[in-house]
């Protein structure tokens, strides 16, 4: 496993809801989690080059991309279960006290986090497709599987 992947389970999946909490962690830890698909061309190149075995190597590579994407997907679900039960208790505390400005300002605040969150399903198909096509080009006999993202029901 890679150390970018080491650091974001470590990160990502080890630390508590209140990380979702807060978008530019949420974006950092992706960000970071990312680097795996981010360097394809040179892990690729370097697999393909200095191999003896391809399609091992390809496998392995494989087995690597599938724990990172399970990785993201579970962060990305949680995050959004989160924000979800935020927005929901921040919706509760309104019926409370219609009035309260604050209240109704940090749930604008919280929806939009929300969907900044819901969005990096997109992000990561898009990011997939590119990973797959470029994968594919490399390690031309191996069967490749449909790693969509996951997404926990709403």
């Amino acid at each position: 496993m890679s150390i970018s992947s080491h650091i974001f389970m470590s990160i990502g999946m080890n630390s508590g809801d209140a990380s979702c909490l807060e978008l530019s962690f949420f974006k950092a830890t992706l960000k970071e989690a990312r680097i795996l698909d981010d360097n394809m061309t040179p892990k690729l190149n370097a697999l393909t080059t200095r191999s003896t075995d391809l399609d091992r190597s390809c496998s392995s590579f494989l087995e690597q991309l599938k724990v990172a994407y399970a990785s993201r997907d579970r962060f990305i679900n949680r995050c959004v279960k989160v924000m979800r039960n935020e927005v929901s208790q921040r919706k509760e505390a309104l019926a409370s006290d219609p009035n309260s400005r604050s209240t109704k300002a940090s749930i604008l605040v919280a929806e939009a986090q929300l969907r900044a969150m819901e969005n990096e399903f997109t992000v990561e198909e898009i990011l997939r497709d590119r990973t797959w096509s470029l994968f594919h080009s490399r390690c031309r006999g191996l069967k490749i599987p449909d790693l969509k993202p996951a997404r926990d029901p709403a």
